[in-house]
């Protein structure tokens, strides 16, 4: 599907239902056993499993700070199987226009939209309370994806 001027806007392969997606978003999530991980530094990224607390879904928690800077931060929630991002918060972005030529400026959240993937962003909702805080925007984070058995990430030694 294309807009008036011809730019692509939905692709024809739809990896999951919406109602899967929103499924997947909503049922609680848990680490998988008791490793202890660093918050990765700058041009690194982490990836954590985790699994539904039914033991019947997986999924992937990935963190990643800026190259430069690790007041810039990606984290994003991935359905294991299939790769797909279901919920991605960019924080430290200037702006982000959806394919539908909406602008979103500053920090925002990407959430599944069936036939979109992650395209789409929207404004930051209200639940993350301090978005210059990476520590405190992962935990509100992982709150916001249902993750009720988080994982124990520390600080690395250089890191504020």
């Amino acid at each position: 599907m294309t807009d008036a001027s011809g730019k692509q806007i939905s692709s024809d392969t739809t990896i999951l239902s919406q109602s899967e997606a929103d499924r997947l978003i909503s049922i609680e999530k848990e680490c998988l056993g008791d490793k202890k991980y660093t918050y990765p530094s700058p041009s690194e990224s982490l990836e954590i499993s985790l699994q539904s607390t039914d033991k019947r879904e997986q999924f992937k928690l990935t963190i990643r700070p800026g190259k430069i800077s690790i007041s810039k931060v990606t984290n994003q929630l991935r359905e294991k199987n299939t790769n797909t991002v279901l919920v991605r918060v960019d924080i430290g972005n200037v702006k982000h226009t959806n394919p539908d030529d909406t602008v979103i400026e500053g920090n925002h959240i990407h959430l599944y939209k069936e036939g979109y993937e992650d395209t789409f962003a929207y404004p930051l909702p209200s639940q993350f309370t301090n978005p210059q805080n990476p520590y405190v925007t992962l935990d509100e984070f992982m709150k916001y994806c249902q993750v009720t058995k988080v994982p124990v990430i520390i600080r690395g030694i250089d890191q504020w």
